[in-house]
């Protein structure tokens, strides 16, 4: 169950420099962190991109058409493993592509109830800020990508109710260039260190 406790709140107001850049498949994301890190800003790259072309390398079965918790178990474990060092570093702000409560949306996609381990963790983490990139149109997903999550938009809906359900108000950023929507999440960011806040109390 996913709750905004006092501690949570508190947790929410805290120090914590990273901010999550997600939205369903095809929404640009991965374009605009590698464009934002091109600018000299700290990154976290996909975990579920790199273990998908590991699998598919090796011919391995940790894949989400194949097995979808052993797959959701390695993302948390890589996933947890990134964010505790970054918590740990001193590297300022850092933007990642999609975080720990992205998982949930999955379970809930496929009517599967998501695993304690994995919603005791997204409660426990804490993100300064949280952008929703809408869907690009002239971005395509794979094949196998598109034929497994079917529609985008109700993965993007089911990533939304997660993030507000953990109390941040996700930040939503339009469909525009890559420069433009750079400008645009680096502008809010700059907002958000003058002392205006972008999540939800």
């Amino acid at each position: 169950m996913l709750k905004v406790s006092a501690e949570r709140e508190m947790k929410l107001m805290g120090e914590s420099h990273k901010y999550v850049l997600t939205g369903g498949p095809g929404a640009g994301k991965t374009t605009v962190i590698q464009a934002i890190e091109k600018q000299g800003h700290s990154v976290m790259h996909e975990v579920a991109r790199a273990l998908i072309e590991e699998q598919l390398a090796s011919g391995g079965e940790i894949l989400p058409w194949k097995n979808r918790d052993s797959f959701q178990q390695e993302i948390l474990s890589r996933r947890l493993a990134l964010e505790t060092r970054e918590e740990q570093s001193d590297q300022g702000i850092v933007f990642l592509d999609r975080a720990i409560p992205d998982g949930i949306a999955y379970y809930v996609l496929e009517e599967i109830d998501p695993p304690a381990d994995l919603l005791e963790t997204a409660n426990e983490a804490s993100y300064r800020g949280v952008f929703i990139l809408e869907s690009v149109d002239d971005i395509q997903t794979s094949d196998r990508e598109q034929n497994f999550w079917e529609d985008p938009e109700i993965i993007q809906n089911h990533i939304i109710q997660v993030y507000e359900a953990l109390g941040y108000s996700p930040i939503f950023v339009p469909r525009m260039s890559v420069p433009d929507r750079i400008r645009f999440i680096l502008d809010h960011v700059q907002f958000h260190k003058d002392g205006k806040k972008i999540w939800k109390l």
